[in-house]
């Protein structure tokens, strides 16, 4: 039986921008282990974590903060909600 990880708007960007945890950990000096904290839901970003991955991410902080996803969202539905939301804000071409 595999167990299903949270729907996190940090992994959902990571997957958008094709990047690993050891590489977003690494730019943002922090440890491999602490975005999968993030992304696991086991321990909460600070707002100076958010603004460090919005900005390597290229999305605006808000995004972060708003983009809600639904208990009944699957990945690749919040996946695809959240690529429209960055096409809508131009932060994909």
């Amino acid at each position: 039986m595999t167990v299903e990880r949270p729907i996190t708007i940090y992994r959902l960007l990571r997957t958008i921008r094709d990047r690993s945890a050891k590489e977003v950990a690494s730019e943002l000096l922090v440890a491999s282990t602490y975005i999968s904290a993030i992304e696991r839901q086991t321990r909460t970003p600070s707002v100076r974590f958010d603004r460090a991955f919005a900005k390597l991410m290229g999305v605006p902080e808000e995004l972060i903060r708003s983009f809600i996803i639904s208990e009944n969202d699957t990945f690749a539905t919040a996946l695809w909600r959240l690529t429209q939301k960055m096409y809508q804000l131009g932060c994909l071409e």
